[in-house]
């Protein structure tokens, strides 16, 4: 009886550590799901899309299929003229084209 209370006990305690845990998580993902967000690589690869997200100087383009992908932008300047929502190319870290 004494074993079942400190059990019951030791579970009351961790669930909150637990909810934590999945709160950073989740803030490190900038709100998106880990699986889903991956770096454009720097050998030249094209991204098409909607931005889903601007921080700093990146921008998060999520293409026709529903992947996210983010994207670090040379020229910070260009931030300025983008929003949320805005139809992109991006190659390089160089916007190409923008439809908003």
């Amino acid at each position: 009886m004494i074993a079942k209370k400190w059990i019951a006990i030791g579970m009351v305690m961790m669930l909150p550590l637990g909810a934590a845990g999945m709160s950073f998580a989740a803030e490190e993902a900038g709100g998106v799901a880990l699986t889903e967000l991956r770096m454009a690589d720097a050998s030249g690869q094209e991204v098409k899309g909607t931005i889903s997200m601007i921080q700093g100087d990146k921008i998060t383009v999520e293409d026709d299929s529903g992947e996210s992908i983010s994207v670090l932008i040379q020229d910070p300047k260009i931030l300025e003229n983008l929003k949320v929502g805005d139809k992109v190319v991006v190659k390089d870290g160089k916007l190409i084209e923008q439809k908003g």
